[in-house]
């Protein structure tokens, strides 16, 4: 079944090949993959190491590696690169996306600022290793190899403790492939992302996210979360993604330099009888704060 299930998931009709971005659960620490304007922090350096394992239990299923990394520059700016490795089925795709990003300040509470990216994905497809039904569908397929440049622009608002984002990590309807019987580009994303947090006391922060997500031909996704952080410590989380999953996390801040995410994302769609979960787990680390604050904590600089 699970064989079967992998050919109706991935081995589409040739002439089409899925390119939507991956998409995350612990969102809001990976602001810089999808948005360049999260390039610019609080600190001298920040980073992030990502591993998503997709839909355990079925081969072929989506796994991804994601590490960004950005530095600031002198005045307001702030320069960074993502990596991204992902595999699905036969198919690879790699990244590389150099950002830039300027603050804008209007004040001390409110701020915007403005990010660019560039980048590059090599696509690779090997229909050799699918498992397949009729090897002759195979045999008449060409494998795809190839190079794509693309570039995204992107904002992000900060008023006080809630800030709102808005992105376009890719602009171009780039074609992916030059094979005539390959008809397949890269689809535009449209990402929204809104936030603000609350301290009822010293002990509790609560901060109830939302993440819209829009790619051409494709419906929208919806994320709802909500995380609390205890003592500055410990890190709870829920998220529901509409129509499709529900996630938990729990995390750990070691220090003011290294936090750890975890989340389970589980699946209540047509996929889920086949399927044990989605695991991801997510390292942050970040340097020095720019200047001395007293909100220079780890968590509290994901929206700063």
């Amino acid at each position: 079944m699970k064989a079967i299930l992998i050919l109706v998931l991935w081995s589409v009709p040739f002439g089409m090949i899925a390119q939507q971005l991956p998409q995350f659960s612990n969102f809001n620490d990976l602001g810089q993959y999808f948005n360049p304007a999260y390039t610019y922090s609080q600190y001298n350096y920040a980073g992030v190491l990502a591993f998503r394992k997709q839909w355990t239990g079925i081969d072929g299923a989506p796994q991804t590696q994601l590490i960004n990394f950005n530095k600031s520059i002198k005045n307001n700016f702030a320069a960074g690169i993502n990596l991204m490795n992902e595999k699905i089925g036969a198919q690879k795709n790699l990244s590389i996306s150099p950002s830039f990003a300027y603050k804008l300040k209007f004040n001390k509470k409110n701020s915007l600022v403005f990010g660019l990216n560039g980048t590059i994905t090599s696509y690779e497809i090997n229909y050799n290793n699918l498992r397949v039904i009729d090897p002759d569908d195979v045999a008449k397929a060409e494998n795809i190899k190839n190079q794509v440049y693309n570039f995204g622009s992107g904002f992000k608002l900060n008023l006080d403790k809630s800030f709102v984002a808005f992105s376009v990590p890719l602009i171009l309807n780039n074609k992916i492939s030059n094979i005539s019987t390959v008809n397949s580009t890269q689809s535009k994303h449209y990402f929204l992302f809104a936030g603000t947090t609350f301290h009822p006391n010293k002990k509790y922060e609560y901060k109830p996210l939302l993440l819209l997500k829009y790619a051409e031909d494709s419906p929208l996704s919806i994320d709802a979360k909500l995380e609390l952080l205890y003592k500055k410590k410990l890190l709870l989380g829920v998220l529901y993604r509409y129509n499709n999953s529900f996630s938990l996390n729990i995390g750990l801040v070691a220090n003011k330099q290294i936090s750890i995410v975890y989340a389970y994302d589980y699946a209540f769609n047509q996929i889920s009888p086949h399927v044990s979960g989605t695991h991801e787990i997510s390292l942050k680390f970040n340097g020095k704060p720019r200047r001395p604050t007293k909100r220079d904590d780890l968590y509290k600089a994901k929206f700063d």
